[in-house]
């Protein structure tokens, strides 16, 4: 078996590590991704331009001896006898009408909630069952299927509350337009009521940043930044990158200014703390760094602020190159050598139709951003 591919990959990371350890592996296809239309073709069956995943699996079982259960065929079976019912297997981002009479909106079509966790767990436990599997012995043979009336209601978070948002419209919108599909904005924790510390321009294919030394934070509670962003579909692949420039750093609390590119879930147009009551606490990966040179690459997820133990050397003159790659689930951030990779981030917690893309600096720094480039590369697969 060659490597690097995916069948290397499952074999050598799984297969062959359980069986080095006399455990029994069992290999599963890819359960499908919802599909409105009923038609359970191409991506929604993992058939895509980079191979079959569930041949692969299936003729990797083969190969080494290895018991496969067909979660592809038997979730498409399941899903196309109810295509309706199959809907409330999957995440809903969020809900219209109110509560205690709201409705699921919006749906994940690729990951699962509670009740479908249970359907696709019930359906493995099933096969094993009636397969030679040596671990067919320990499957029970008296439980019942989840059904929708008995399992969806536990699958429901019922402290969830929608967020007071309205997504960016480019039509309807104060925000500076920069150029084509940029614009400026200064959002959450500012140190203070205004967005003017915040000086952001365009001219001449550069975006230029300058910023009051203290205004704006980024820390363990809440953030507080300039953005020159850009509105982009959530179903989109795409790549975007810089080359940054520090033309000036404050003194004030360098430990929480950064600058950077970051994709984050939501935006909002000059609202700031003391302002406007905001606290902007929501997801984000940042292909960045902190004015004191460390966190190169940092992230915020479920309010939490996640930093790298990578270090740069921040000074005036310096110039790094960062970049985001989106693909499918997969989101890969870069500055200068350093690059993580961040898989099934939530990006639409809040915002469920679109993400952000967002040149940024805050608290002292000055900042330019050339040879920006932006573009769509193809969809999301259902990510």
């Amino acid at each position: 078996m060659d490597g690097p591919s995916f069948q290397y990959t499952l074999y050598e990371s799984y297969v062959k590590l359980a069986k080095e350890k006399q455990a029994t592996p069992i290999l599963c296809t890819p359960i499908v991704r919802y599909d409105g239309s009923g038609a359970y073709t191409g991506n929604s069956v993992h058939v895509t331009i980079k191979g079959d995943y569930a041949a692969a699996v299936k003729a990797l079982g083969a190969a080494t001896d290895t018991a496969v259960v067909d979660l592809t065929t038997l979730t498409k079976e399941l899903y196309k006898s109810d295509n309706e019912t199959a809907k409330y297997f999957h995440a809903h981002p969020t809900y219209s009408g109110e509560k205690p009479d709201e409705k699921p909106a919006g749906i994940d079509t690729t990951h699962l909630n509670k009740f479908g966790a249970k359907a696709v767990a019930y359906l493995f436990a099933d096969a094993v069952k009636t397969s030679d599997c040596a671990l067919k012995a320990n499957i029970r043979t008296n439980s019942a299927a989840p059904t929708k009336a008995v399992d969806y209601p536990d699958a429901i978070k019922a402290e969830y509350v929608r967020p007071d948002y309205s997504p960016f419209n480019p039509a309807d919108t104060t925000a500076k337009k920069l150029t084509d599909g940029w614009y400026a904005t200064a959002m959450g924790d500012l140190g203070g009521a205004s967005v003017t510390p915040f000086k952001i321009g365009y001219a001449n294919e550069k975006f230029t940043f300058a910023v009051d030394d203290g205004k704006g934070k980024f820390d363990t509670t809440a953030d507080g930044f300039g953005a020159a962003f850009m509105q982009v579909d959530a179903k989109k692949n795409f790549t975007v990158s810089a080359d940054v420039t520090i033309t000036g750093i404050g003194i004030n609390k360098p430990n929480q200014s950064a600058f950077g590119i970051m994709l984050r879930d939501d935006i909002y147009i000059n609202k700031t703390t003391k302002g406007d009551g905001l606290t902007l606490n929501s997801n984000y990966v940042a292909a960045g760094a902190f004015g004191d040179g460390s966190g190169a690459i940092f992230c915020r997820e479920n309010t939490k602020l996640i930093k790298e133990s990578n270090s740069v050397g921040v000074a005036v003159g310096a110039t790094f190159v960062v970049s985001i790659e989106r693909i499918g689930q997969a989101v890969n951030v870069k500055i200068g050598n350093y690059t993580k990779t961040y898989t099934d981030f939530d990006f639409i917690a809040v915002d469920n139709a679109y993400m952000y893309v967002c040149l940024f600096a805050n608290r002292g720094i000055s900042a330019e951003f050339t040879n920006v480039n932006f573009r769509i590369t193809g969809d999301a697969q259902g990510a």
